[in-house]
């Protein structure tokens, strides 16, 4: 649920910044504080504010530059339509859910992060900008065939970079400042549940392990980035080849950059499509590769 503590004046101060459409521009507005340091920038017409206190250098300057995700963002208003209904694995402070919810509507978004402390962050900024309807939960996502029905939660580990945290590391390890424990939610019943048919996924990396062996009949768009520098490179080819395999077309028209866009495209109309192989054998990777 939003905090319910927003002050009822922060839609109205933050829109203030720059008009709707205009480029990235900042304001002090420290009513948005909450005993925090930092400035309000508008994104897509969306306000959000930035932690200067708390959030990395680099992250600053991509939020402040409205860099941030920026082609996810152009490939998201090119790709979505009204009625899609989205779940958005990786939510950070919210700016690309907010894309997401001005095209599909707040209620037709669900999203996860496994970080609660950026999450508050993000349900700051939809409060601001009217969005309270979408829904945000904190949790970390696993297919069906990874998932395990006695494992509720999971301990994540939190970085000062919000991107270099995650499951595979201890306290010790360089960059970590605290662990968080988070339930672990079934990917496949969130989809039933709400009816989903595109996946926005921004995950540092986790995405390899959430798609190899997940069950994505129904699913019409996938839109994720891609982490080489963190999976490896042949550990992202082999997700893609599965889902290449299980129908999905990648659209080179929007993909670049390490954001990766998929549909049925003409493999549908051709052939149909088949349920998501399970594992990448030499035979998946092979048929993949001569389709």
């Amino acid at each position: 649920m939003p905090d319910p503590q927003v002050p009822a004046n922060i839609a109205a101060q933050s829109r203030q910044a720059t008009p709707p459409g205009a480029g990235p521009a900042a304001t002090p507005d420290h009513s948005l504080a909450h005993g925090r340091t930092g400035e309000v920038v508008r994104i897509d017409g969306y306000s959000v504010f930035v932690d200067t206190g708390t959030y990395s250098p680099a992250l600053v300057r991509a939020l402040m530059g409205g860099a941030y995700e920026a082609r996810e963002r152009r490939v998201i208003n090119a790709m979505l339509r009204p009625g899609d209904r989205v779940l958005g694995a990786g939510t950070a402070m919210g700016v690309v859910a907010m894309t997401i919810a001005g095209i599909v509507g707040a209620e037709n978004l669900v999203t996860y992060d496994a970080n609660p402390a950026i999450m508050a962050d993000a349900r700051r900024n939809f409060a601001a900008n009217g969005l309270s309807a979408i829904a945000s939960h904190a949790g970390v996502l696993r297919n069906r065939s990874r998932w395990q029905a006695g494992e509720p939660s999971v301990e994540f580990f939190i970085a000062q970079d919000f991107w270099s945290s995650r499951l595979d590391a201890t306290r010790q390890s360089p960059g970590i400042t605290g662990s968080v424990t988070v339930p672990v939610v079934c990917l496949e019943d969130v989809i039933a549940k709400h009816g989903i048919s595109v996946l926005v996924c921004d995950i540092e990396g986790g995405e390899v392990d959430l798609f190899n062996g997940a069950d994505l009949r129904g699913i019409r768009l996938i839109v994720m980035e891609t982490h080489y520098g963190i999976t490896g490179r042949k550990a992202a080819d082999t997700m893609l080849r599965n889902l290449l395999a299980a129908g999905f077309d990648l659209h080179l028209g929007q993909s670049g950059a390490q954001v990766v866009v998929l549909d049925p495209g003409v493999t549908t109309a051709r052939r149909g499509r088949p349920a998501i192989a399970r594992h990448a054998t030499p035979a998946v990777a092979a048929l993949a590769a001569h389709r």
